[in-house]
């Protein structure tokens, strides 16, 4: 059974990660979905419990995917699920030299950890889950890259945070 591991924040889940997800599940009999549950280079919007149940949501109807929330290193995830190919969606140049970057600092942690880097599909190339924050803070209609629970949630959060709901 080949297995992947697909990993991130995933603050939000965006379009851009499903169609990820279901060509990586289409190369793959098994992809588990790593929530980083604490990223400690982000700020999260969304608490790690809502950004699992979302991913979990988003991930339901597709066959042979799991996702597990985690913490730390994606080394050791990848220990822990004795899972050593991680999945990359790449967008654009420069995701790739950060990802080049990032495989070769992991492949120093963990010799047999692999990474499959995967171009995003076309639609996706311009946005990222934190311009999808950006653009719902400034009020932006973000249904194009997510969906309404998600876009719930996050309007929840930012009437939390002091800012007016859109």
């Amino acid at each position: 059974m080949q297995s992947a591991i697909f990993a991130g924040s995933f603050d939000p889940w965006t379009y851009g990660h499903s169609s990820l997800l279901v060509r990586a599940a289409q190369l793959f009999s098994r992809v588990v979905v790593g929530v980083c549950v604490q990223p400690i280079h982000k700020n999260t919007l969304l608490a790690s419990a809502v950004r699992v149940e979302l991913v979990q949501r988003a991930c339901s109807a597709i066959e042979g995917v799991e996702v597990k929330p985690f913490n730390g290193l994606i080394t050791e995830f990848c220990n822990a699920q004795g899972i050593y190919t991680v999945i990359r969606g790449v967008r654009n140049a420069h995701d790739f030299q950060y990802e080049w970057e990032m495989y070769q600092h992991n492949k120093v942690l963990e010799q047999k950890i692999e990474w499959l880097l995967l171009p995003c599909d076309r639609a996706y190339t311009g946005i990222s889950a934190s311009l999808v924050k950006e653009i719902h803070a400034l009020g932006g209609d973000v249904s194009h890259w997510v969906n309404e629970q998600t876009i719930m949630y996050m309007d929840r959060e930012r009437g939390r945070n002091g800012v007016k709901n859109h």
